[in-house]
């Protein structure tokens, strides 16, 4: 008799058989062949039919995971953790059904495919759900166990009042929300790392490194299941182990990056808004708050100083001598920040020095067919810097006429 199988081992059979029905539907029975687990560099490849799932310990306390179902993973490249970071690997020591590191064991169930981590002792750290990859077209979903006691933290800037995620689901992909409600979602960013915090294992953390539309659910479908996933591109998670949280933000920042420290100026109040029109009404809200005695350390403009919303230009109507005010501010006390967008006005044979020397660099970003792509922004139509590649983010700086920016605690950045 044909048994019923779910989870990885069902999409793993599914896609052997080229079928590209939702996972999350009934399903035919299917008879699935046991998992091969192999040892590799720092982990194991678990296999089954042509799909694979890659589990690698970078260091003790951090697992990368990566699912290729049809066994060819894609190119090893990402916007968040650096080549040299995704490269490192920690002694491991095998076992028939994973590995354990010396903070960590893996274990994965090679019938459904789940993948369960805990510390020594045993305790849960994270575990997947019964069923835990869904599939639909090329759209995935990859489901976790979420434990009464447990509460979730983080994805940055979100809507909805509450700190704790539980119970929410949501939605990343960079919006220009303008005017959002204390319900709008996604809005301007997009930051894929959440925090599990409660646990019997401890505070965890998990790391979606997929830059399509992706989507997160902390117990509002399914009270006891937490889920994420995307319409496309790679199954690529980091699973991010504690066991106190603040440990937990100290790893993720080893996988992306560590902000630098602040100049002290930085530390006071600031007054932003959205906008300053000319010399006269930014001089008066210094004098104001300097005669108010708010202690003030900076000031915010935003694109109204510019001439025609054009990055790198300063509208010389509204600010005759933009130099001179910038030293006058920095007298009475007030470092100022102006705003430069990520954009170039498309101004083309008027003079404009960004646009005329990023084309003629190629420093723009390009569609498919290998057009400079153009987008409506602020000045109108508009193109990008290429700035990901290093010598296109340099034309950004040549064009702008200057070195790139530097901050240091005696001088504000202008």
């Amino acid at each position: 008799m044909m048994k019923r199988v779910s989870g990885w081992a069902l999409a793993c059979a599914m896609v052997a058989a080229g079928a590209t029905a939702a996972l999350a539907q009934s399903a035919p029975a299917v008879t699935a062949q046991a998992a091969r687990v192999t040892p590799v560099a720092g982990g194991v490849e678990v296999r089954r039919g042509a799909a694979v799932m890659r589990i690698v310990a970078l260091t003790d306390a951090i697992l990368r995971v990566r699912i290729a179902l049809d066994g060819r993973f894609p190119e090893d490249a990402s916007w968040a953790v650096d080549a040299a970071t995704r490269a490192k690997h920690a002694t491991v020591t095998a076992a028939p059904d994973g590995f354990a590191t010396a903070s960590l064991r893996v274990h994965v169930d090679t019938r459904s495919g789940a993948l369960t981590v805990t510390d020594p002792q045993g305790r849960v750290i994270s575990q997947d759900a019964a069923r835990p990859l869904a599939l639909d077209g090329t759209a995935f979903t990859v489901a976790k166990r979420l434990p009464l006691t447990e509460h979730i933290f983080g994805l940055g800037d979100k809507t909805g009042g509450a700190l704790d995620r539980r119970g929410m689901s949501y939605v990343d992909w960079n919006t220009d929300a303008y005017g959002f409600s204390s319900s709008t979602d996604p809005i301007y960013k997009s930051i894929p790392f959440f925090l599990g915090v409660g646990g019997e294992g401890g505070s965890y953390g998990i790391l979606f490194d997929n830059t399509y539309r992706a989507w997160f659910d902390f117990g509002h479908k399914d009270a006891d299941t937490l889920t994420f996933g995307a319409p496309d591109g790679p199954i690529d998670y980091y699973v991010i182990a504690g066991p106190s949280t603040a440990e937990v933000v100290r790893r993720y920042t080893d996988l992306t990056g560590k902000a630098p420290l602040p100049p002290l100026w930085s530390l006071g109040y600031q007054q932003s808004r959205y906008s300053y029109m000319d010399d006269a009404e930014l001089r008066g809200v210094a004098a104001r708050l300097r005669s108010d005695r708010v202690p003030t350390d900076v000031l915010w403009l935003d694109i109204d100083f510019q001439d025609r919303n054009r990055p790198f230009t300063v509208n010389t109507t509204a600010f005759p001598d933009f130099a001179r005010t910038i030293g006058d501010l920095k007298k009475d006390g007030f470092q100022t920040v102006t705003i430069a967008d990520l954009h170039v006005a498309a101004a083309a044979n008027q003079g404009y020095a960004p646009y005329d020397q990023g084309m003629a660099g190629h420093h723009f970003v390009r569609d498919a067919g290998g057009q400079t792509y153009v987008g409506e922004v602020w000045p109108g139509p508009s193109v990008f810097p290429d700035s990901p590649t290093p010598p296109r983010a340099n034309g950004t700086a040549r064009c702008s006429g200057r070195s790139p920016t530097r901050v240091s605690p005696a001088s504000g950045t202008t």
